[in-house]
């Protein structure tokens, strides 16, 4: 199931993966890396993407116009691969699966889960809430934490 708010998925991608100095905006080299780990591999249409988002507003883009940018369905679709994979897993949308969730998906697409699997799985949690976070996916899956 696709969140009912899709834009949950992309402030996660915001600020789980791309906001890197944490200081709420992401600046031209963040947001090249983070729309690279996304599937844009061409850097000069990760240029155009961050010149057509920012325009004259300088060197920064905020959230908000992270996500706007992402609503775009074909920039949408050129980044979708993990937000697609996530949304196997959470299954009501809210940007959250648990661990049962994960392990119950990865069973149906037929990828057996052994104890190094749900090791893995379960350090994912960060916050060891009991549920794993989109971003939470993305930095394991993006970034190896």
């Amino acid at each position: 199931m696709t969140p009912a708010d899709p834009g949950v998925y992309y402030r996660a991608e915001f600020t789980s993966v791309g906001d890197v100095l944490k200081d709420g905006m992401l600046n031209k080299a963040e947001f090249l890396r983070l729309i690279g780990l996304l599937g844009v591999s061409d850097p000069e249409e990760a240029e155009v993407l961050w010149d057509r988002q920012t325009k004259a507003a300088g060197d920064w883009m905020s959230s908000a116009e992270y996500v706007a940018l992402m609503s775009n369905p074909v920039v949408a679709e050129t980044t979708s691969m993990w937000r697609k994979l996530f949304a196997k897993f959470d299954t009501d949308g809210s940007g959250y699966a648990s661990q049962k969730e994960v392990i119950s998906g990865l069973a149906d697409m037929g990828i057996p889960v052994n104890d190094a699997m749900k090791k893995k799985i379960k350090d994912m949690d960060t916050d060891k809430d009991g549920r794993i976070f989109y971003g939470e996916f993305l930095k394991m899956q993006l970034l190896n934490k």
